[in-house]
């Protein structure tokens, strides 16, 4: 009898699981089991693109469920499929929202012509980046970019984020090798 009830409880917990992933609650860009059933993806960060807000070998904390029902804001910092090589992840931050035009000059960045106040960037040098120009962004894309600017392959390189290539929104950071551990500072 117990026996039974066990093997029973263990079918109903495959079941529903299967369900989940299938249904995809999160709707998750992510095949991840993890990210599309319980809502959340472990990554390690392996280059310094992010720095200095992700550093090499941090743990970050990433939930799928933060665009359920709305996409990426202005700062979110997400993690994505790239959109040419879908089976690499990236993580960066977003910079333009669909329909947005994005200058780039120097070591400025201005939406639908604003200034945008970037305190986490970091620049190698105080030479002014070689990688400016001017965006459209088109409908159901974002622009995103690398917090260190002259050491970041982005949407300067390979183009814009479809929507639906979206997997989660960073919100925590684990380092092993730093002292800073917490939340994510998305912008401001």
């Amino acid at each position: 009898m117990l026996r039974r009830v066990v093997l029973a409880g263990v079918f109903l917990i495959a079941l529903i699981a299967i369900g989940l992933y299938v249904i995809n609650p999160s709707n998750t860009a992510s095949a991840d089991p993890r990210a599309r059933i319980f809502g959340f993806v472990v990554y390690r960060i392996p280059a310094s693109s992010m720095a200095p807000t992700l550093q090499l070998n941090d743990y970050i904390f990433a939930s799928t469920f933060a665009y359920r029902d709305s996409g990426p804001m202005y700062g979110d910092v997400i993690s994505f499929r790239h959109p040419r090589q879908a089976n690499q992840i990236y993580i960066k931050r977003v910079i333009g929202l669909p329909g947005d035009t994005i200058k780039i000059v120097g070591m400025q960045v201005w939406c639908n012509g604003e200034l945008i106040k970037e305190p986490y960037t970091q620049y190698l040098s105080a030479i002014r980046s070689r990688r400016g120009g001017v965006w459209k962004v088109p409908d159901g894309q974002y622009l995103v970019l690398g917090d260190n600017r002259d050491n970041s392959a982005d949407s300067r390189s390979w183009g814009f984020v479809p929507r639906n290539h979206v997997i989660a929104k960073v919100s925590y950071v684990w380092r092993s090798e730093h002292d800073n551990t917490g939340p994510v500072k998305h912008g401001e």
